[in-house]
């Protein structure tokens, strides 16, 4: 029999904390001619190299998680077009988008950012 006395709690456990950054990003000029997947890993690179610690995907080989909702087909100039990227921490959104702009190539502009936070714990 269990003495109740020696059961203790469940003091430890993870808190799961994500953002989910939506922005408007436009793409003009010569990068047009840049394909969706490049895109996503040029993406990819500016939040590394912008600092940001980013949310990776679970699974066997874990990637950022970044969201484009329409491709456009090569060749296209894109205006307003909707993004999405989830990163572990919580910044302002004004802050992201400067940080975001100073590493994105001619061309390429984010024009506005919002954020949701969600936090959960296991």
């Amino acid at each position: 029999m269990i003495n109740p006395l020696c059961i203790r709690p469940k003091e430890n456990f993870l808190v799961l904390n994500k953002t989910t950054y939506s922005a408007l990003f436009t793409k003009t000029g010569w990068m047009r001619y840049i394909s969706h997947l490049d895109l996503l890993r040029l993406f990819n690179r500016v939040l590394r190299r912008a600092d940001f610690k980013l949310y990776l995907s679970k699974g066997f080989n874990p990637r950022p998680v970044i969201r484009i909702k329409k491709a456009l087909k090569l060749g296209i100039e894109g205006r307003d077009q909707d993004v999405e990227f989830l990163l572990e921490e919580n910044i302002e959104p004004l802050n992201f988008k400067e940080r975001f702009n100073k590493q994105l190539p001619d061309g390429v502009k984010m024009s506005s950012c919002h954020s949701e936070r969600e936090a959960r714990r296991i």
